[in-house]
């Protein structure tokens, strides 16, 4: 995917940065901005799925079983999840 363009040492990342910039600038700007939608819409379909994740985190944070197993990881031990109440 080209996340990582390129790898440099610390001393040369200001110099390189302008590289890449001057190679955008020089890209057509309309499809610059068309591609940054398209990936943006990639990543947005995960939303949803990601908030309704951290919501049931949320629900199951507030449980006994939740309590159980933190309390059994402190403790160095094997939860105990039977009989749930």
């Amino acid at each position: 995917m080209d996340w990582v363009n390129r790898v440099v040492p610390i001393a040369d990342l200001d110099d390189a940065v302008d590289e890449w910039c001057q190679k955008l600038l020089a890209k057509s700007a309309t499809a610059l901005r068309l591609s940054k939608m398209a990936i943006n819409q990639d990543a947005d379909r995960l939303s949803g799925a990601v908030t309704q994740g951290m919501e049931l985190m949320t629900l199951f944070h507030d449980t006994d079983e939740s309590r159980e197993g933190m309390t059994a990881f402190i403790e160095k031990r094997s939860p105990v999840f039977r009989p749930v109440s």
